[in-house]
C-alpha cells in the first residue's frame, strides 16, 4: 500500500510543511563570535536526509518506509502518546500534493 503511494511521491514535503500538527525538526550548532549557538529549525520526516546519521546509517531508506513512518506518526503514535488526532482534516496536505495523495484515502485503505 505505502509502495503505491512512494511510487507517486516526489518527495516535495509540501504536505509536512503545511500540515499545522507536524513538528519535526533538525538542530544546528553554529559558531558566533567565540561560542556556539544551537539552532533548531523545521525539517520534515518525508526528506531523504531527514533520519540519515553520520555514519551513513539510515533506519528509512525508501520513500515507502518514509511515507509509512509519516502516516503511522499521525495517526497512530500521536493518539496513543497524546490522546489526541495527529490530523485536524483540514485538507492543506491534500490541496497542495502534487502527487495527489490523500491522507483520507490512506485511511480508508488503512483503518
Amino acid at each position: 500500500f505505502f509502495q503505491l503511494n512512494a511510487q507517486r511521491c516526489i518527495e516535495c514535503s509540501l504536505c509536512s510543511f503545511a500540515c499545522p500538527l507536524c513538528y519535526c525538526f533538525e538542530t544546528e550548532d553554529c559558531l558566533e563570535k567565540d561560542s556556539y549557538v544551537r539552532f533548531r529549525g523545521w525539517d520534515t520526516c518525508i526528506s531523504p536526509l531527514f533520519t540519515r546519521m553520520a555514519s551513513g546509517l539510515d533506519p528509512r531508506v525508501t520513500k515507502a518506509d518514509r511515507l509509512c513512518h509519516r502516516f503511522c506518526h499521525k495517526l497512530s503514535r500521536i493518539p496513543l502518546a497524546f490522546n489526541a488526532y495527529g490530523c485536524v482534516g483540514c485538507g492543506r496536505c491534500v490541496s497542495l500534493c502534487p502527487a495527489g495523495i490523500d491522507i483520507r484515502e490512506v485511511l480508508k485503505k488503512w483503518g
